[in-house]
């Protein structure tokens, strides 16, 4: 049995992080704390800590934790990090039961944040377990997908938004309608405004930054949010047609789901108060669809980007979820504009892809490349939904996503985090196919709608627990000397 997180008490930092200002209204959103080599002290039986740190988005930033006990260092942890709006989940194995932790900065100029506790996200920030792992697992889970994987408004959050939104329509709309909204409402300010920071720490009032546009999707589906924010609705519609809609030098799979599908819900919202907007944005959406069908699709598979003719990233494991997600997605909503035989071959293709212990390669025609967790999520969450339109059989599309959560089990540790997700692509594709693997709210997110396409296929809360019955494998790397 686990052994309850309990969150580690620790002071906030005196600096703010440029991407959460400590002023109204942005005030009201979870900080982030900077450390600045303070020593914490962890509960007297804990073994593990778990901890989301995040650097600034203009420079890569190496951080080294320090373990002390009894005032003496004992061994240290390197991490590089990648930008603010893409928090890195950390686990931890200490030296010794309750010992305590320094966090130091040894290069870089920018500052370094850790994120603190919040009273509406009692999983955020630093959390101590005491390393034990049985069934469960998938309880915390799922509460760490309720109330813990918090990050900024973005693509992020976004799939986290989607996972709850799932869970809301499988008649479970209590607990994480709730979830939600506490995860959108920081963003929303008095007037039926939308504020957020962008990746580069600038301040957004009602438009869209080029990562930003999946979370609203979840204001869509969420019946209390929608009704209230129509009016932001019809803002945000307009703001992607000035501002998005025509562009096409550079296409990205991402764009299939993090912009043309929740477009795409969008328009659904606004269709009743703002219908010419609603149409045009409609249309905008499917135009976006077809480009990126044209520029991303190839014979041999997927390409995440297009960047006026060169490809990138082809057969990458998030660019098939990103791209299939989005296209079952923006299915859903608006079947008439489905590419059907083309989107079925390309699922039987991804199909053929899958591994045998259920995963799919960070990249998945290389047999050498290590296995991508939440690329793998989302390709077999997309399956589940393709299946809910007939665009490939239930038992096929079961039997695929059934085998991708036993794949899952070794990867999920005992505070409900997921490991052995590709990092960010910034570093290029090189850095992709080494061994090189992270944990991120995002990709509890995409398990999460996963966890929901299973319950909505039949598949029982006890038969995803057994799933998951297996002692991990995840381990903190060996400390250093």
């Amino acid at each position: 049995m686990i052994e309850a997180p309990v969150t580690i008490e620790h002071p906030v930092g005196s600096r703010v992080p440029q991407f959460l200002p400590d002023q109204e209204p942005l005030a009201r959103q979870p900080v982030l704390a900077l450390f600045e080599g303070t020593e914490v002290q962890a509960p007297a039986k804990a073994t593990v800590v778990h901890a989301v740190v995040a650097g600034d988005y203009r420079e890569v930033v190496e951080l080294a934790i320090q373990f002390i006990v009894d005032g003496k260092v004992v061994g240290h942890r390197r991490l590089d990090l990648g930008k603010a709006m893409h928090g890195l989940h950390v686990r931890i194995a200490l030296p010794s039961p309750g010992a305590s932790m320094r966090v130091v900065q040894v290069e870089g100029s920018q500052a370094v944040w850790v994120l603190a506790p919040h009273s509406s996200f009692p999983r955020s920030g630093l959390l101590a377990c005491s390393g034990t792992c049985g069934q469960d697992r998938l309880e915390m889970f799922t509460e760490n997908l309720r109330l813990g994987a918090i990050t900024q408004f973005g693509w992020n959050l976004g799939c986290v938004t989607e996972a709850c939104s799932d869970m809301a329509a499988l008649k479970h709309a209590g607990e994480w309608d709730d979830a939600l909204l506490n995860y959108l409402s920081p963003f929303l300010v008095e007037g039926n405004h939308l504020r957020y920071q962008n990746s580069r720490g600038a301040v957004e009032t009602d438009t869209l930054s080029v990562e930003a546009g999946l979370p609203c999707a979840g204001l869509a589906r969420h019946p209390l949010l929608a009704a209230n924010y129509r009016e932001l609705g019809r803002r945000l519609a307009e703001h992607w047609l000035d501002h998005v809609a025509g562009h096409r030098e550079h296409l990205t799979a991402e764009g299939t789901y993090c912009t043309a599908y929740p477009m795409l819900q969008t328009a659904r919202w606004i269709e009743e108060d703002a219908p010419d907007i609603g149409r045009r944005l409609q249309e905008a959406a499917r135009q976006a669809l077809t480009w990126r069908r044209e520029a991303l699709s190839l014979p041999n598979g997927i390409a995440l980007r297009n960047h006026r003719g060169k490809l990138s990233f082809v057969n990458w494991a998030r660019a098939w979820a990103w791209y299939l997600l989005g296209e079952v997605r923006s299915a859903r909503l608006d079947r008439g504009h489905c590419h059907e035989a083309k989107l079925k071959e390309q699922l039987r293709q991804a199909l053929g892809f899958q591994r045998e212990d259920g995963l799919w390669g960070g990249f998945v025609d290389d047999s050498g490349s290590a296995p991508d967790t939440s690329g793998s999520a989302g390709i077999a969450a997309a399956m589940l939904w393709a299946a809910k339109l007939d665009l490939l059989p239930v038992e096929t599309a079961r039997r695929s996503a059934l085998t991708c959560w036993h794949g899952l089990s070794p990867w999920i540790d005992e505070a409900g985090w997921v490991h052995g997700n590709c990092p960010g692509n910034r570093r290029g594709e090189g850095f992709q196919r080494g061994p090189t693997r992270d944990a991120n709210a995002f990709a509890v997110g995409l398990v999460g709608q996963l966890h929901a396409g299973l319950l909505g296929a039949g598949i029982t809360k006890s038969e995803l627990a057994a799933a998951w019955s297996r002692e991990p494998k995840v381990r903190s790397q060996p400390l250093g000397e």
